[in-house]
């Protein structure tokens, strides 16, 4: 009890965690906006989901547009995985982007 341990009375679990390298708060994906090496991306609106695809595009262009990687993409992009698919899958169905591939060997392309 902290009333047999004064010396305890100032500690706070935050320093309980750090001490203990525990997990530390502010640290690990985030679920912002849509910022560059922001992991997770808010998609749960059709308008973040636009404002995600558009940035997979920009990506896309920027890599050189031919035969990319999904890890080169996220990479750059600083995204999660499983959003990353979703929206390419989204992008794939539109024709503004092609495949070729599977698994690990698959590579995105700009549709012409």
């Amino acid at each position: 009890m902290v009333q047999d341990n004064p010396e305890l009375s100032g500690v706070t679990l935050g320093d309980l965690f750090e001490a203990g390298g525990g997990r530390k708060r502010g640290k690990g994906k985030t679920s912002g906006g849509g910022s560059k090496g922001g992991g997770k991306r808010n998609v749960r609106t059709e308008a973040g989901r636009e404002a995600f695809d558009a940035e997979v595009l920009e990506a896309l262009k920027a890599l050189g547009g031919d035969t990319i990687a999904a890890t080169d993409l996220r990479a750059s992009l600083g995204a999660d995985s499983t959003q990353l698919r979703t929206s390419l899958n989204r992008l794939i169905e539109k024709g503004l982007v092609t495949f070729t591939g599977k698994a690990r060997g698959t590579r995105y392309s700009l549709a012409s």
